[in-house]
Protein backbone atom coordinates (compact mmCIF):
# COMPACT_ATOMS: atom_id res chain seq x y z
CA UNK A 1 0.00 0.00 0.00
CA UNK A 2 3.21 2.41 0.44
CA UNK A 3 3.74 2.49 -2.92
CA UNK A 4 0.23 3.25 -3.86
CA UNK A 5 0.22 5.83 -1.02
CA UNK A 6 2.98 7.36 -3.06
CA UNK A 7 1.84 7.26 -6.01
CA UNK A 8 -1.38 9.22 -4.85
CA UNK A 9 0.65 11.78 -3.45
CA UNK A 10 2.64 12.44 -6.83
CA UNK A 11 -0.93 12.83 -8.52
CA UNK A 12 -1.95 15.58 -6.04
CA UNK A 13 1.22 16.95 -5.93
CA UNK A 14 1.24 17.28 -9.88
CA UNK A 15 4.57 14.93 -9.51
CA UNK A 16 6.66 17.21 -7.01
CA UNK A 17 5.65 20.54 -8.61
CA UNK A 18 6.99 22.90 -5.99
CA UNK A 19 4.38 25.41 -5.62
CA UNK A 20 1.87 22.56 -4.97
CA UNK A 21 3.56 20.54 -2.69
CA UNK A 22 4.74 24.23 -0.61
CA UNK A 23 0.86 25.27 -0.55
CA UNK A 24 0.11 22.01 0.86
CA UNK A 25 2.79 22.17 3.11
CA UNK A 26 2.38 25.45 4.60
CA UNK A 27 -1.70 26.64 4.64
CA UNK A 28 -2.99 23.50 2.93
CA UNK A 29 -2.09 20.47 4.82
CA UNK A 30 -5.53 19.98 6.05
CA UNK A 31 -6.89 20.00 2.44
CA UNK A 32 -4.42 18.03 1.71
CA UNK A 33 -5.32 15.04 4.52
CA UNK A 34 -9.05 15.32 2.78
CA UNK A 35 -7.63 15.14 -0.75
CA UNK A 36 -5.86 11.60 0.72
CA UNK A 37 -8.80 10.77 2.34
CA UNK A 38 -11.60 10.92 -0.55
CA UNK A 39 -9.07 7.82 -2.13
CA UNK A 40 -7.95 6.22 0.96
CA UNK A 41 -10.98 6.21 3.56
CA UNK A 42 -8.99 4.90 6.41
CA UNK A 43 -7.10 7.87 6.52
CA UNK A 44 -6.60 9.48 9.80
CA UNK A 45 -5.44 13.75 10.59
CA UNK A 46 -2.80 14.05 12.68
CA UNK A 47 -1.92 17.03 13.93
CA UNK A 48 1.00 19.27 16.11
CA UNK A 49 -0.60 22.77 16.58
CA UNK A 50 1.51 23.71 13.38
CA UNK A 51 1.20 21.23 10.81
CA UNK A 52 -1.12 17.96 9.89
CA UNK A 53 0.11 14.87 8.69
CA UNK A 54 -1.93 11.77 7.55
CA UNK A 55 -1.85 8.33 9.23
CA UNK A 56 -2.09 5.90 6.63
CA UNK A 57 -1.33 1.93 7.11
CA UNK A 58 0.83 2.74 9.90
CA UNK A 59 2.70 5.22 7.89
CA UNK A 60 2.87 8.97 7.99
CA UNK A 61 2.68 11.00 4.49
CA UNK A 62 2.44 15.08 3.88
CA UNK A 63 2.98 16.62 0.38
CA UNK A 64 6.56 15.49 0.26
CA UNK A 65 5.87 11.68 1.12
CA UNK A 66 6.23 9.36 4.00
CA UNK A 67 7.37 11.78 7.22
CA UNK A 68 8.33 10.88 10.59
CA UNK A 69 5.72 11.34 13.44
CA UNK A 70 6.98 13.62 16.18
CA UNK A 71 4.43 15.40 18.30
CA UNK A 72 1.39 14.65 16.21
CA UNK A 73 -1.45 13.66 17.99
CA UNK A 74 -4.88 12.19 16.38
CA UNK A 75 -7.11 14.99 15.72
CA UNK A 76 -10.05 13.45 15.93
CA UNK A 77 -9.56 12.09 19.68
CA UNK A 78 -7.42 15.42 20.54
CA UNK A 79 -8.95 18.94 18.72
CA UNK A 80 -12.38 17.72 17.53
CA UNK A 81 -13.84 21.39 17.37
CA UNK A 82 -10.81 22.16 15.25
CA UNK A 83 -11.43 19.19 12.96
CA UNK A 84 -14.60 19.44 12.34
CA UNK A 85 -14.60 23.21 11.61
CA UNK A 86 -11.71 22.42 9.40
CA UNK A 87 -13.81 19.87 7.21
CA UNK A 88 -16.41 22.24 7.09
CA UNK A 89 -14.04 25.00 5.67
CA UNK A 90 -12.17 23.01 3.24
CA UNK A 91 -13.96 20.25 2.74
Amino acid sequence: MHHKVLSEIARLTNYGSESIVFAYRYGLCFKFYLDLKRRFHCAKAYYDSDHVIVQLFGRYYDATGEVARVRHIDMTLHYPELYERWVRRFG
